[in-house]
């Protein structure tokens, strides 16, 4: 049996990937989470690949995230079923070795991949899967650090947490410190440089200038791979790469990473991830959580030239996720 989220999850498009854990995070016990509006529970067989299966024993509906795993099998904590890596069960205790096991008694595997430090969720049939998940060519070379990355959980929907990772022109209002720090407070004004949205790489150099012209402008090449890949980069070899995925609904969880060509990257990373949850995310959560309606949308927002980011990413959501925007679902 395999059960995909083409035809489980409404929360996202079908073919995408989704991060769901950091790889440091799944050892051999295996881990009980909610992503995408789904139970699942993670594991590793005795090779070490990354296992993704429905959460909750066909049995009794125990959590199989706090079983255990030997070999190549999850052991169900509460009876005893075990389940190979293909969703099936090969044992049922109480029942002896030699019992018919029942064609219900399986547990949905789903697609996943493991690669840039993630345990990633592929949004549609095993048969549709690419072989590689996509990464931001300009990181090629920067592997990341392990333990580096900072996990942040948001009370809001992947609609609206999805803007942060677009929207970049109110760093000088709601970050002004961080932005006095990188160029002058004049800078406010955005155009657009080398602006290029086709496909699933969308690339453009946002110039921060004065109102009026003078002064010296700031320059902040930003990527995106739809739907959820961004990236920063800050000059001397310093980048900013973030990441989310949905919890529910209403839910999202996100990373963050900062990725350096420097001496010391690990002790630089750390630090600058500190920064981050710290002192910026805070201050985006504060002004986030009090948007109203919370999902955001075209409809709800009346955009201008430098959203031009969110209001591409908007518009293929729209498409690609039928009733997405509906605040009563």
């Amino acid at each position: 049996m395999t059960t995909t989220a083409e035809s489980t999850s409404p929360l996202v498009p079908v073919d995408t990937w989704w991060p769901l854990l950091r790889s440091d995070q799944l050892k051999r016990r295996p881990i009980g989470l909610e992503r995408l509006g789904l139970q699942l529970v993670a594991w590793r067989n005795s090779h070490g690949e990354a296992q993704l299966h429905q959460r909750f024993c066909p049995h009794r509906r125990a959590d199989l995230g706090q079983g255990e795993v030997k070999g190549e099998h999850l052991i169900c904590r509460f009876h005893g079923f075990a389940f190979d890596g293909t969703g099936q069960c090969r044992l049922m205790p109480c029942e002896g070795s030699e019992a018919r096991i029942p064609p219900g008694m399986t547990i949905g595997r789903y697609p996943c991949r493991e690669a840039q430090g993630f345990v990633w969720f592929w949004s549609g049939s095993a048969a549709s899967m690419p072989a590689e998940v996509p990464y931001l060519p300009a990181l090629a070379g920067l592997p990341p650090i392990p333990g580096a990355d900072k996990e942040l959980e948001w009370a809001m929907p992947i609609e609206r947490a999805a803007e942060q990772l677009l929207d970049l022109h109110h760093t000088p209002f709601t970050h002004p410190l961080v932005w006095l720090s990188a160029t002058s407070k004049r800078n406010t004004r955005v155009v657009y440089e080398d602006l290029h949205l086709e496909g699933d790489h969308w690339r453009g150099t946002p110039r921060f200038e004065p109102d009026g012209g003078g002064g010296k402008p700031f320059r902040l090449p930003h990527q995106l791979l739809f739907p959820n890949q961004a990236l920063l980069a800050f000059g001397h070899g310093v980048y900013l790469y973030a990441t989310l995925t949905p919890i529910d609904r209403n839910r999202s969880i996100g990373w963050v990473r900062y990725l350096l060509r420097a001496p010391f990257p690990k002790l630089l990373s750390a630090l600058s991830n500190w920064f981050e949850a710290r002192f910026v995310q805070p201050e985006d959560l504060a002004v986030l959580l009090a948007n109203q309606p919370s999902r955001g949308g075209l409809q709800h927002q009346c955009l201008v030239k430098a959203d031009t980011f969110v209001a591409h990413w908007h518009q293929r959501w729209s498409h690609l996720v039928p009733g997405a925007y509906d605040e009563a679902h």
